[in-house]
């Protein structure tokens, strides 16, 4: 709310003047939200565009995610092999050789107290026997050497010292109960063994070099100058091979120490990017599970390979630190899925714009035509033999045009034309074209059927097309629109014309033709035919034909037309109310005019009686022949008129029934007199009406008439000014003989004799007459319009 700040003060009031200020949209987002909007709604009507963009989508999403998923797999199947034969492998080998390097001291230990097994000689030798081992071993892993005579721990170098050399000099292995079943296993075993790992007093992991000694011996109880024996080991004496267990001797390696060490080449995979762990599996009493090394960064999904020595089993996983799938799959699958959805997305609107692009296309060119034009072929042109053509027009569209702005007319015609093509779609007939105000259908083409067929089509096409006008309210307001529609069967030619901007046009004298029915119909009536109305009669459908008569058609000479009304929906004149029997034998209905009385009055014209037959002979009341089929072009003396844009004026009209008779209804333009008058027959009507020139109008018939004595055979209706209306008052008499001596001699029968013309008086004939039936004499009667002039 914006207020303008304008105080206005009257008396002893005062108010402030605010206006409201619409939010103006961006015309940009105007557009989007239109083409969203269409986009939506053709999405609506079309989903198999959707399912084949979800199909594309899914496609690609399949087919790219296969790809970059094979390509990762493969990747990930390489690092696994170059890590479990190349980097990897070379690493446990390498921890395997190491491992192996630590028992070379208790090797040359072992094989030293084989040569000299005395104890009194070994220790003598002890400390030259150790330092020379140590000095062939690397001393920073191989830490200690051990001699353990009947599982009782004897000697160490370097020697113990303190509080460890009181524990552990004379700890007999076999006599505790932790180590009994370790040393047992290891004496049966009898080959070299690697136990531990342990927690050494000297604060790193320490494993041990166990070698067992069983040596010859006389007796079990031999002791080889040690003086022990081991505790309670029916075992350890073989007397089939005369040995006995002698007992162990071993080195202890520091194990941390080995596994910082290059040796290992644990470093390496940290170097190379690898996360690592090593472990051993739990093999012996002597051998538990544990872990030994691993990296900061757990390995996740690794390459897993065994490491064996001795009694050893050992584990080395490794995995790369980023793990095994490569980097790039990520932002490559990411790129497939927006890849994938850009290119549905693409898809979606070529498609759309395809559609669209068909749509327009269709909408101007039929679809055999597209595809013969999409085939190469340069002319395209076809006959269709048995076609109806509908032509409509707007009633004063260029009075409607002057006095709208254009951009009204555009909007009114969009509106109006808008319905007739869906009017057009839901009746099976194709729109050739819009020129202006008018419209060109065509029923059989281009898709050929049968006559009979494309005539209902057309006609039930132009039925609806004036009942929609007649429902039809514009947007402006104060707009009335009326139409009129004229049809025609016949042959046609089809076929595009123009190579940019082609155009699918019809030639032809039916399309005339129909241009001709259109321009003499009058306001809100359709004119068809005769051939159209043979063709509708043929049908069976329900249509109702009202004859017109002939019409003097520019370019095409006389023609017989017929109006064509809506069908009916009951027998005789569509009511159901009380009627009343004439002495002809015809019956008036009641209070309800039936449809084809209610199109005489939109149209204008008075609805009237005749004497022998009612209302004239269409629909259900049109007399039939021995084999049922409807007679043809024989109207009623109360056929009723066209008004408006065929005759230059319109109104009710009065028509001769047997006697002379004053028409019962009399609302015409001012300045015109209609006379009904006999003539002899059909051929004399027709000369009659040759010879006319319309300017107030055309023949008229009139509604119901009374006799009138002082008119022996006419029917006389005045529709004047005052002053003219005046001058035309009774007495009549002098009237009568004035008005029938200015048709041409015998227009009116033989027993009519001359008469003058008044000089107010000017003639003018209908391009048509009407020829009554019905007459008690037997008379055929015309209508004949004069136009009075003061």
């Amino acid at each position: 709310m914006h207020c303008m700040n304008e105080i206005s003060c009257c008396s002893y009031s005062c108010s402030c003047s605010c206006e409201r200020r619409p939010l103006r949209r961006s015309p940009l987002l105007n557009r989007v939200r239109r083409k969203l909007q269409e986009t939506g709604a053709l999405l609506a009507n079309r989903p198999s565009l959707i399912f084949i963009t979800l199909l594309t989508c899914v496609t690609l999403l399949g087919a790219g995610l296969a790809a970059v998923l094979t390509a990762s797999s493969a990747t990930v199947s390489r690092s696994k092999d170059l890590a479990r034969n190349g980097l990897g492998n070379g690493v446990a080998v390498t921890i395997a050789e190491a491992l192996k390097q630590t028992v070379f001291g208790s090797e040359l230990l072992s094989s030293h107290v084989t040569q000299m097994p005395r104890c009194p000689d070994l220790e003598a030798s002890w400390q030259a026997l150790s330092l020379d081992i140590l000095s062939r071993v690397d001393t920073q892993v191989v830490v200690q050497l051990e001699l353990d005579f009947a599982g009782i721990i004897w000697r160490t170098w370097p020697p113990l010292e303190g509080q460890l050399a009181k524990v552990l000099y004379g700890k007999d292995l076999l006599a505790e109960d932790g180590s009994r079943q370790g040393t047992l296993e290891m004496m049966r075993q009898g080959v070299t063994a690697i136990v531990g790992p342990y927690q050494c007093t000297e604060g790193f992991a320490c494993m041990f070099t166990v070698n067992p000694l069983s040596l010859p011996a006389p007796s079990a109880d031999y002791d080889w100058g040690c003086g022990m024996q081991p505790h309670n080991c029916s075992e350890c004496f073989h007397a089939a091979n005369k040995t006995k267990y002698w007992g162990q001797v071993s080195t202890m390696f520091n194990l941390d120490e080995l596994i910082s060490r290059d040796a290992f080449r644990l470093q390496s995979l940290a170097r190379d990017g690898y996360a690592y762990r090593l472990w051993q599996e739990e093999t012996s009493i002597n051998n538990l599970r544990a872990e030994l090394a691993a990296s900061a960064q757990r390995p996740a999904d690794p390459m897993r390979i065994a490491i064996k020595a001795y009694n050893l089993l050992w584990h080395l996983e490794l995995a790369p630190a980023d793990g095994w799938v490569p980097a790039w799959r990520g932002p490559c699958i990411a790129a497939v899925v927006v890849g994938s959805v850009a290119v549905s997305l693409l898809v979606l609107w070529l498609l759309v714009s395809k559609e669209q692009h068909n749509r327009l296309l269709k909408a101007m060119l039929p679809d055999q035509v597209i595809a013969q034009l999409q085939d190469g072929e340069g002319t395209v042109a076809q006959q269709y033999d048995d076609v109806t053509v509908l032509v409509g027009d707007m009633v004063g569209y260029t009075t409607a045009a002057s006095q709208l702005s254009a951009c009204q007319v555009v909007s009114l015609l969009n509106e109006l034309f808008g319905m007739f093509d869906d009017l057009a779609q839901r009746n099976g007939v194709y729109k050739v074209e819009t020129t202006g105000d008018a419209i060109l259908c065509v029923a059989g083409c281009p898709v050929p059927d049968d006559a009979v067929r494309n005539a209902v089509r057309a006609a039930g096409m132009a039925l609806d097309m004036v009942a929609a006008v007649e429902r039809f309210k514009p947007s402006l307001e104060g707009v009335r629109v009326q139409i009129r529609v004229g049809l025609h069967s016949g042959p046609v030619v089809a076929g595009v014309v123009g190579k940019k901007m082609p155009r699918f046009c019809l030639f032809g004298d039916t399309v005339n033709t129909a241009s001709r029915m259109e321009g003499t119909a009058s306001a809100m009536r359709i004119q068809v035919s005769e051939a159209t109305a043979t063709l509708l009669r043929e049908s069976g459908e329900s249509f109702a034909l009202e004859p017109r008569g002939v019409m003097n058609l520019k370019g095409k000479g006389a023609m017989e037309t017929f109006w064509l009304l809506a069908p009916a929906r009951s027998t005789g004149t569509g009511t159901s109310g009380p009627t009343t029997a004439h002495a002809s034998g015809a019956t008036t209905p009641g209070t309800t005019p039936s449809l084809s009385q209610q199109q005489h009055r939109r149209a204008g014209t008075s609805t009237c009686t005749g004497p022998a037959g009612g209302l004239g002979a269409t629909g259900a009341d049109q007399p039939r022949r021995s084999d049922s089929a409807p007679l043809r072009s024989t109207p009623s003396p109360c056929t009723a008129a066209r008004s408006g844009h065929a005759q230059g004026q319109g109104g009710d009209s009065a028509t001769a029934s047997g006697g002379g008779c004053v028409p019962r209804s009399t609302t015409t333009l001012p300045g015109v007199v209609r006379v009904a008058a006999p003539v002899p027959d059909r051929g004399q009507q027709r000369g009659a009406a040759a010879g006319v020139a319309g300017g107030a109008g055309a023949v008229s018939p009139a509604s119901s008439c009374t006799p009138a004595p002082h008119v022996p055979s006419t029917c006389v209706s005045v529709d004047a000014g005052p002053s003219l209306a005046r001058s035309l008052q009774p007495p009549a008499p002098p009237l009568q003989p004035q008005l029938t001596t200015a048709l041409a001699p015998g227009a009116l029968g033989a027993a009519s004799p001359p008469r003058p013309v008044p000089a107010h008086a000017t003639l003018a004939a209908a391009p048509r007459l009407t020829p009554a039936v019905g007459s008690t004499q037997g008379t055929a009667q015309s209508s004949i319009e004069i136009v009075l002039s003061e």
